[in-house]
């Protein structure tokens, strides 16, 4: 197994673009974001951030990463086999890099987190159960009252306070709290650069308040990922996540695109509302952490 990491997307992408298009939604995560980070501005961060390949004599078979700005910068773990996984995490190890949360899918994430826990002599917590979602068509739910507008770099002042309120809400729904992994930070300016990227914000407005927001992140390799999927808590109830969730959808089919997304298992609320508006279970995947 030869385990290779690399700082930036572009050398990334120079090896991994064909396998990332033989699978764009069980890697649309990793996709997405070397896609993104191609294009948007590279600042100074003081802890280890990269993409990673592993191969198995001199064939690429798994692909991972570590670029998210939450409090614990998470790693993110792709399908591959489990060998692959125990050089990932001995690479990692090697070069003195013990990791201590983990997202992807399972059951590799479950054994990479073994595997960092032995080397640390901590152990492992599950912290989110998740499922990933795709989409061939949609079965779209009663139109409610209001009116849909895609947001503009003006719009990022207004989008901060309620995408920073996304995750917590989350958690609440899903009557959890909100771990380490999750916590993270976001300016005006990172919304600003994200949309200028690609990334696209659907807003459903009632009386001129922004009362439901879904996310629809760069399109890589054939996939475009919905995410956030926000309903400030005065507006649930009125169906506003179905109708706009199941606009992001259909726009990404009309683009030649598959729709794809993520849920808290824990959280029966989405999971509900994507199964209605069409949405089919593709793959189970987690949240851990070493303790």
């Amino acid at each position: 197994m030869q385990v290779d990491f690399f700082e930036d997307a572009d050398s990334f992408l120079a090896v991994a673009a064909d396998y990332l298009a033989a699978d764009p939604i069980r890697l649309s995560v990793i996709a997405t974001n070397a896609v993104r980070a191609q294009v948007m501005p590279r600042e100074a961060v003081d802890w280890p951030r990269w993409f990673a390949t592993v191969r198995a004599e001199g064939v690429l078979c798994g692909v991972a990463m570590r670029t998210h700005p939450a409090e614990t910068h998470p790693a993110w773990i792709g399908p591959m086999p489990s060998d692959a996984v125990t050089a990932l995490a001995a690479a990692l190890i090697d070069r003195g890099e013990a990791i201590a949360a983990m997202t992807g899918s399972l059951p590799e994430v479950a054994d990479f987190a073994a595997l960092m826990a032995r080397a640390v002599g901590g152990r492992v917590e599950q912290q989110v159960p998740t499922r990933l979602w795709a989409l061939s068509q949609v079965q779209w739910p009663a139109e409610p009252a209001g009116r849909l507008r895609e947001a503009t770099a003006a719009d990022a002042g207004t989008l901060l306070p309620l995408l920073l309120t996304f995750i917590p809400q989350a958690a609440a729904q899903a009557g959890r709290p909100v771990h380490p992994g999750e916590r993270f930070t976001t300016t005006e300016q990172d919304i600003v650069d994200q949309i200028a990227a690609g990334r696209r914000y659907l807003l459903w407005e009632v009386d001129g308040r922004i009362a439901h927001v879904t996310g629809i992140n760069v399109p890589a390799f054939g996939s475009a990922r919905i995410a956030p999927v926000l309903t400030p808590e005065p507006f649930r109830g009125n169906g506003y996540a179905a109708w706009v969730v199941a606009t992001a959808a259909q726009r990404i089919l009309h683009a030649g695109l598959l729709p794809c997304l993520y849920t808290d298992v824990t959280n029966p609320v989405s999971n509900g509302v994507y199964a209605r508006i069409g949405f089919e279970p593709l793959g189970e995947s987690g949240e851990y952490s070493v303790a």
